[in-house]
């Protein structure tokens, strides 16, 4: 069942798939339409709208032979078919940082998960433009140099304390995250 309600933005109104069947692709044809995922409420609601749209088949199996989605769900569509989750991941992802937890997602390795996105959330410092920047900040937020005479302070030197602090941190396109 298609949705029509009011709600928050998610990824999965940057998503669409081209649904075809293999069916058809086997016998020539491409004949399918570009479906927004962001449509329908869940997975079956979604699948029940392409077995409407290839009624002529007795059992369609789909083929996605196009999508576009944002990087963050990079290896969750694919041909056949896409993770039983995506419409979960998407809502624990509604009103978050997608960037951030993408950087982090890059800079560890991990998979797109709820797990993930607490972690991601978790462990997020800041977004520095360099290392510099985030000895900066760090010495700010810290009070580090609280109490310590003008004099003195104007001769700290970020650059060299920044190198020494990035690593206590991950960092993937500007964005820290702390490793403990």
């Amino acid at each position: 069942m298609q949705t029509n309600k009011t709600r928050s933005a998610t990824p999965l109104d940057e998503c669409r798939v081209y649904v075809g069947t293999y069916g058809k692709y086997n016998n020539g044809s491409i004949f399918g339409k570009w479906v927004e995922l962001s449509d329908f409420d869940s997975q079956e609601d979604f699948y029940n709208f392409c077995k409407g749209l290839h009624k002529d088949e007795e059992d369609p199996e789909f083929m996605f032979q196009d999508f576009e989605a944002p990087e963050i769900f990079e290896g969750l569509i694919h041909e056949s078919g896409f993770r039983e989750d995506l419409w979960e991941l998407s809502g624990l992802l509604e009103d978050e940082d997608i960037d951030m937890i993408a950087a982090y997602i890059q800079a560890t390795g991990s998979k797109l998960d709820s797990d993930t996105i607490e972690r991601a959330k978790d462990f997020f410092y800041g977004r520095f433009d360099s290392d510099t920047d985030l000895a900066h900040e760090y010495v700010e937020s810290t009070g580090l140099l609280h109490g310590m005479p003008e004099t003195v302070e104007r001769y700290f030197d970020y650059e060299a304390f920044g190198r020494d602090l990035a690593f206590d941190f991950m960092e993937f396109n500007g964005y820290y995250f702390s490793n403990y």
